[in-house]
Protein backbone atom coordinates (compact mmCIF):
# COMPACT_ATOMS: atom_id res chain seq x y z
CA UNK A 1 0.00 0.00 0.00
CA UNK A 2 3.06 2.24 -0.14
CA UNK A 3 3.53 2.67 3.59
CA UNK A 4 7.09 3.13 4.84
CA UNK A 5 8.24 2.30 8.35
CA UNK A 6 11.42 3.38 10.12
CA UNK A 7 12.58 1.68 13.30
CA UNK A 8 14.94 3.72 15.43
CA UNK A 9 16.75 1.59 17.99
CA UNK A 10 19.50 1.91 20.54
CA UNK A 11 21.99 0.42 18.05
CA UNK A 12 22.00 3.82 16.37
CA UNK A 13 23.31 5.58 19.50
CA UNK A 14 26.13 5.41 21.98
CA UNK A 15 25.00 3.18 24.82
CA UNK A 16 25.91 2.22 28.34
CA UNK A 17 24.82 -0.74 30.49
CA UNK A 18 21.75 -0.28 32.65
CA UNK A 19 22.97 -0.16 36.27
CA UNK A 20 20.58 -2.85 37.52
CA UNK A 21 20.49 -4.95 34.33
CA UNK A 22 23.92 -4.69 32.66
CA UNK A 23 22.85 -6.96 29.80
CA UNK A 24 20.41 -4.20 28.79
CA UNK A 25 22.05 -1.23 27.07
CA UNK A 26 20.60 2.27 27.28
CA UNK A 27 21.02 5.03 24.70
CA UNK A 28 23.20 7.81 26.05
CA UNK A 29 21.85 11.35 25.53
CA UNK A 30 19.75 10.49 22.46
CA UNK A 31 17.53 13.56 22.13
CA UNK A 32 19.33 15.68 19.48
CA UNK A 33 20.17 12.79 17.17
CA UNK A 34 16.77 11.20 17.72
CA UNK A 35 15.00 14.46 16.82
CA UNK A 36 17.04 14.66 13.61
CA UNK A 37 16.30 11.03 12.69
CA UNK A 38 12.56 11.49 13.23
CA UNK A 39 12.43 14.80 11.38
CA UNK A 40 14.45 13.41 8.45
CA UNK A 41 11.96 10.54 8.10
CA UNK A 42 9.02 12.97 8.40
CA UNK A 43 6.48 10.45 9.74
CA UNK A 44 2.72 10.73 9.52
CA UNK A 45 2.52 8.71 12.74
CA UNK A 46 4.90 8.08 15.62
CA UNK A 47 4.74 5.06 17.91
CA UNK A 48 6.97 4.84 21.00
CA UNK A 49 7.58 1.27 22.18
CA UNK A 50 10.04 1.76 25.04
CA UNK A 51 10.07 3.63 28.32
CA UNK A 52 13.86 3.94 28.39
CA UNK A 53 15.91 6.95 27.32
CA UNK A 54 14.83 6.66 23.68
CA UNK A 55 11.14 6.46 24.52
CA UNK A 56 11.29 9.34 26.97
CA UNK A 57 13.20 11.46 24.46
CA UNK A 58 10.78 10.57 21.64
CA UNK A 59 7.76 11.50 23.74
CA UNK A 60 9.36 14.82 24.74
CA UNK A 61 10.22 15.61 21.13
CA UNK A 62 6.69 14.77 19.98
CA UNK A 63 5.04 16.85 22.72
CA UNK A 64 7.24 19.88 22.07
CA UNK A 65 6.51 19.76 18.34
CA UNK A 66 2.79 19.12 18.80
CA UNK A 67 2.93 15.70 17.11
CA UNK A 68 0.45 13.00 17.99
CA UNK A 69 2.00 9.72 19.10
CA UNK A 70 1.08 6.41 20.66
CA UNK A 71 2.91 4.26 23.20
CA UNK A 72 2.89 0.64 24.26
Amino acid sequence: MGDRVAVIGREQFRTLPCPTYPETRLALLPRLRLARLIEDFSPDALHVTTEGPLGIAAALIARRRGWNFTTA
